[in-house]
């Protein structure tokens, strides 16, 4: 099974790239917002089958990635094509946080992902979801996890889309002695970086 790939990327076509590797063209499901054409790139590579179109390749930036989108098509009703959506709206962090938290109103946020289907994912993964945990220190994830519901809903109700909650809550995990803040000094936190970024 094909795991990882280095080459140049010869061409794209929204979440598709050819990804040239030593003469070979290989045809390649990718996230958005990570590759452009001309790029020489390293994939971790998942390989999907499908009973109607045969094999496919998914390639990721980082093997976390790919790990975490094995997690989502594990769920029924998830495919590929969900999964790497959900993918190019988060980070693994983020997406992480909001399983373990069971942040429903972020994860059905995604086009195509109802509240069903977040629900469904957060009762298969939860735990799962657990396991990549060794990306970011265990403490940050922790105090982020335990307000990430109640942020997300405070910060939309403010009005703040839904890449911007993204953006804050990694930029949150820089925060010195996250795991120790309350949720107000969490909010005030947040607020102050958005507020930087207009």
């Amino acid at each position: 099974m094909i795991q990882y790939l280095k080459g140049i990327i010869l061409n794209r076509q929204n979440d598709t790239v050819v990804l040239v590797v030593q003469g070979i063209g290989f045809h390649v499901h990718v996230p958005t917002n990570i590759l452009i054409a001309g790029d020489e790139v390293e994939l971790h590579v998942y390989m999907h089958w499908s009973q109607e179109n045969g094999p496919a390749l998914f390639g990721f930036a980082h093997a976390a990635q790919r790990d975490l989108f094995c997690l989502l098509i594990s769920v029924s009703g998830i495919g590929p094509r969900m999964a790497l959506a959900l993918i190019e709206g988060f980070s693994v962090q983020v997406l992480i946080d909001a399983l373990i938290s069971g942040n429903i109103a972020l994860l059905s946020s995604v086009n195509g992902i109802g509240r069903k289907k977040a629900e469904m994912l957060v009762l298969h993964l939860k735990e799962k979801a657990e396991k990549i945990t060794a990306l970011t220190p265990r403490e940050s994830l922790q105090g982020l996890a335990a307000h990430a519901k109640d942020l997300s809903d405070a910060l939309i109700s403010l009005g703040y889309s839904r890449p911007e909650i993204a953006y804050v809550c990694e930029q949150l995990r820089s925060v010195e002695n996250l795991a120790t803040l309350n949720f107000d000094s969490m909010l005030r936190k947040a607020l102050q970086m958005l507020a930087k970024t207009l």
